[in-house]
């Protein structure tokens, strides 16, 4: 059976009061990085060493992990394109043929 007013700090009539003043909210919405074709890692760690050479040395940090051993690491590249728009670029210093590049996009919340 369907009790859509359960839940375990509310009693059920104040639960449904909650949820229907809510539902009238707008949904929200945070950034992530979607997979993209528009450029290339190459491309993207070009930018960004280009950037640097030009006097702007600003970048943006993402961590970076290591495996066990140390003999390999996990490469983030995040760059501001010409688009305007993030981009990053990340790869096992082991697999570089094994690329990821994401956009930096908003995406609702479910």
């Amino acid at each position: 059976m369907d009790h859509p007013y359960n839940h375990h700090e509310y009693c059920p009539g104040c639960y449904e009061v909650v949820m229907k003043a809510l539902s009238k909210v707008p949904a929200k919405y945070e950034k992530k990085f979607v997979p993209s074709q528009n450029y290339t890692r190459e491309q993207i760690v070009e930018h960004q060493e280009e950037r640097c050479k030009e006097g702007l040395p600003f970048r943006r940090i993402m961590p970076c992990l290591y495996d066990m051993t140390g003999k390999t690491r996990h490469m983030i590249v995040c760059e501001q394109m010409p688009d305007g728009e993030w981009y990053k670029a990340e790869w096992w210093s082991h697999e570089p043929e094994n690329v990821s590049v994401g956009k930096e996009t908003w995406v609702p919340l479910f």
